[in-house]
């Protein structure tokens, strides 16, 4: 007989090789599955549509078929898909415009707290890329309770933030340092605590919308030649 796991690998084309399949087995089989029908489903709609990049109002899940899609989002942009959550068409162009690039996965995360004197910032969500982690385990989504999201441990390291609007016309693009990944229970499940090189007055006085989207290395100077050309 083949099991569910095994069904799944076959009708969904295969998972990236990012993908710890001793974690995801290891985690809640009636919830992972569930998950990795959304993951599936998702495979599935790219083929057929011929996408580059997808964003998926989240929160809809919930209800439908009670889970989220943080798993699903966080493969996708391990192979290489741009995948942004709660139909944030905003945040999926600049995860795009990122990818293109410098090639990685991005980190689509909410500012949650933020300590000006000290320019530090704490960024936290649910669906970090699989691909950016040292080591990641799997728990719940953190507003509901429910689903299967992903908490991941970073090493301290170089970062960039960017956000740009659906106008191509603004952009923030800063220089950060990963000073610790927390997992306090009163945030989403991957927190980033970050040394900002130009300080939190942006976020705090006139930021693009609330989502940014974190990387991996200093690519601002990349990012500004980019919009130069504009």
């Amino acid at each position: 007989s083949v099991n569910k796991y095994d069904f799944f690998l076959m009708c969904s084309d295969g998972l990236s090789n990012e993908v710890n399949l001793d974690i995801i087995k290891s985690y809640n089989l009636e919830e992972t599955e569930k998950a990795l029908n959304v993951y599936g489903a998702l495979k599935r709609l790219i083929k057929k549509y011929d996408l580059n990049a997808v964003t998926v109002r989240c929160f809809d899940l919930l209800k439908a078929v009670h889970t989220t899609g943080c798993l699903a989002l966080a493969i996708l942009n391990a192979e290489g898909i741009p995948a942004a959550c709660e139909g944030d068409q905003k945040s999926l162009i600049s995860m795009v415009i990122l990818n293109a690039l410098t090639g990685g996965s991005g980190f689509m995360a909410n500012p949650s707290c933020m300590d000006s004197e000290k320019k530090e910032i704490i960024f936290a969500h649910c669906t970090l890329p699989i691909d950016m982690p040292d080591d990641y385990n799997l728990t719940t989504h953190f507003e509901s309770g429910v689903g299967v999201a992903v908490a991941g441990n970073l090493e301290s390291q170089e970062m960039t933030i960017f956000k740009c609007d659906e106008t191509m016309k603004r952009y923030y693009a800063g220089r950060a340092t990963l000073l610790e990944t927390m997992h306090r229970k009163d945030l989403c499940r991957t927190q980033m605590k970050l040394y900002l090189e130009d300080g939190t007055e942006y976020f705090a006085k006139y930021p693009i919308s609330n989502h940014h989207i974190i990387c991996k290395g200093d690519w601002k100077e990349v990012i500004d030649q980019f919009f130069e050309q504009m």
